[in-house]
């Protein structure tokens, strides 16, 4: 559901240098949200297989010492995070004149109230 992230660590004391690659990573088609935390990055990236084959060369231009290069799972958080902005984006409703997502989660739980208990109950034998 979430895409995958790379974990980028460099040696301390070159936070100025971590801003600038953080900007430089934003500006990438690949990428995608990308965090700063002291001296390390954390960049989710669109395109997995473009951030494998760019990344390290990227990093190599960038003129700082790295000490870690790590692709990370997407968390929990960011599963929920990329399923929350999705249904936002579906909660105002797209050009294909369709239900939105608040519509669909109304008519799923007004079927489930139509049902009768007795025949939930058949259903689970």
């Amino acid at each position: 559901f979430a895409p995958p992230a790379y974990r980028i660590e460099v040696d301390p004391g070159q936070e100025p240098g971590v801003r600038l690659l953080a900007e430089t990573l934003r500006r990438q088609a690949w990428a995608g949200r990308t965090e700063v935390d002291g001296a390390t990055v954390r960049v989710q990236v669109k395109d997995p297989d473009a951030a494998a084959m760019r990344l390290v060369p990227l990093l190599g231009t960038a003129g700082l010492r790295i000490s870690l290069i790590e692709r990370e799972r997407p968390t929990l958080e960011d599963v929920f995070l990329e399923l929350v902005a999705h249904d936002d984006g579906e909660a105002d409703g797209d050009a294909g004149g369709g239900p939105t997502a608040a519509e669909r989660r109304a008519g799923a739980a007004a079927a489930q109230a139509a049902v009768p208990e007795s025949a939930g109950a058949e259903a689970a034998r």
